[in-house]
């Protein structure tokens, strides 16, 4: 039978929040790790995401997005995405039901690469967000690798994927890096 998002979301969510500090920050170091070899090095214009309610800790590849290349993050306005360049992660307030994203709204464009959050995955690339369909609604509007950092806990067997929902071309967790179109058949779920 299979679970519907709001229960997936539940159970991912609570596991994500009862790591203990000392894991979370590990096995987000090891994703970070993984993040900055394969997908750092060749990108330049990268659109990241402050990390809320225990997504992996990208914190420190931001930093290091602003020393190396162009740090764009996420603005919500309208209910829609609006990606922004940023100059200093200490300039950033609060937003959309909390989340820091920029002050500024000068519109960045030509995206290389999108750092992606999310709650759960399959294989195929398909997630589970938190419901407000931003990021599907922008990911229709840009051709940018997008790659979900993740731990793996969150990678699931299976989600039913409505119509809108665009799948990420990458996922990395501590473990792996998964290149989703090795899996994406085409199908509805993962």
């Amino acid at each position: 039978m299979k679970k519907d998002k709001k229960s997936i979301r539940h159970s991912v969510l609570n596991r994500r929040k009862n790591l203990s500090e000392e894991v979370y920050h590990s096995l987000s170091e090891k994703v970070c790790h993984h993040l900055q070899d394969r997908f750092l090095t060749g990108y330049k214009r990268v659109m990241g995401f402050v990390p809320v309610n225990n997504e992996v800790y990208i914190t420190p590849l931001l930093y290091h997005i602003l020393e190396t290349g162009v740090l764009i993050l996420p603005k919500v306005v309208n209910q829609n995405i609006k990606p922004v360049k940023v100059d200093d992660l200490d300039c950033l307030a609060a937003g959309y039901k909390g989340i820091p994203e920029p002050a500024d709204s000068e519109p960045a464009s030509d995206i290389d690469i999108i750092l992606v959050p999310g709650i759960a995955f399959v294989k195929s690339g398909r997630r589970i967000g938190y419901g407000g369909g931003f990021y599907d609604r922008f990911f229709a509007e840009t051709k940018s690798v997008l790659v979900a950092p993740a731990f793996s806990f969150q990678i699931i067997k299976q989600i039913y994927a409505d119509s809108f929902d665009i799948p990420v071309d990458f996922i990395v967790t501590e473990r792996e890096i998964i290149r989703c179109n090795d899996f994406n058949k085409g199908e509805n779920n993962g």
